[in-house]
């Protein structure tokens, strides 16, 4: 998948060191309410192993055009070939947020999530306080869906979290 900015790959398997620094980012524990990881390295890598190699997610890198850079990662978890849906994730170095990558690879991934994977819905938590995914999502047509009260535990403090929906209907009106 690709645009005119970004280029999204899927992860393998030697790309293990670059997921698990992402995931052990000091700041990683503001962006989610779930469980952090790495409890170790060794760990990391086997829980990732098994995710890439799983039918309940998807694991992507992005990558910049410009340079072949690496930028960040798009996760598409709790895949539910039932319901049709599934969760996204995300996260991109400090250094190149707020510059369009975010949201040309959710756009891009969402693409495929809705045509190739035949997905009915996407969804996405985040905390109320992440004022820049909140308005990449509601960018992208995402509406939202509901208020966790205080389910958001980080710096010693509660916060509400949001979820987001699109379903694949409305992701094309917003084409």
């Amino acid at each position: 998948m690709r645009d005119s900015m970004v280029t999204i790959l899927p992860a393998e398997p030697e790309d293990v060191e670059m997921f698990y620094r992402w995931s052990s980012s000091d700041e990683r524990h503001l962006f989610t309410c779930r469980e952090t990881y790495p409890p170790s390295k060794d760990a990391f890598g086997r829980f990732y192993i098994s995710e890439i190699n799983s039918n309940r997610s998807r694991w992507f890198k992005v990558q910049r055009n410009r340079g072949k850079r690496m930028v960040g990662k798009i996760t598409m978890f709790n895949i539910n070939p039932r319901n049709r849906s599934c969760e996204l994730g995300m996260f991109f170095e400090k250094k190149y947020r707020g510059k369009g990558y975010g949201k040309r690879a959710v756009a891009l991934v969402a693409e495929y999530m809705f045509y190739q994977m035949n997905m009915n819905k996407i969804y996405a938590q985040t905390g109320a306080f992440n004022e820049p995914t909140v308005a990449l999502l509601e960018s992208l047509g995402f509406k939202r869906e509901g208020v966790l009260r205080k389910h958001h535990f980080a710096d010693g403090k509660y916060y509400d979290d949001y979820v987001y929906g699109i379903f694949e209907s409305e992701w094309g009106e917003n084409r």
